[in-house]
């Protein structure tokens, strides 16, 4: 990984995205990280990464709603026309 200042990234940017096809290079003003250069393959790791801790946490939160529900005699079917009537309606 590289670290360069803000101005080196104004000056190098073509240099720095062929180094970023090897490592990520990390932006910088003082001590304070601004940003990163990755290359498309690691922003795709990234973004698989972040989509599958999202559906992970969505499958978990309907297992407590379902186990919840269950718990106050509540069948799936009535939960999710509950869920329905209190959903914002669209406009389109």
């Amino acid at each position: 990984m590289s670290v360069v200042t803000e101005a080196d990234v104004i000056a190098r940017l073509p240099s720095l995205l062929d180094e970023a096809k090897q490592h990520s290079v990390i932006i910088r003003d003082g001590d304070n990280d601004l940003g990163a250069i990755v290359s498309m393959e690691d922003l795709q790791i990234v973004r698989r990464v972040k989509a599958d801790r999202f559906l992970s946490a969505m499958h978990e939160l309907g297992k407590e709603l379902r186990a919840a529900a269950a718990e106050e005699g509540i069948s799936v079917d009535e939960l999710e026309k509950m869920l329905d009537r209190k959903a914002p309606q669209s406009r389109y």
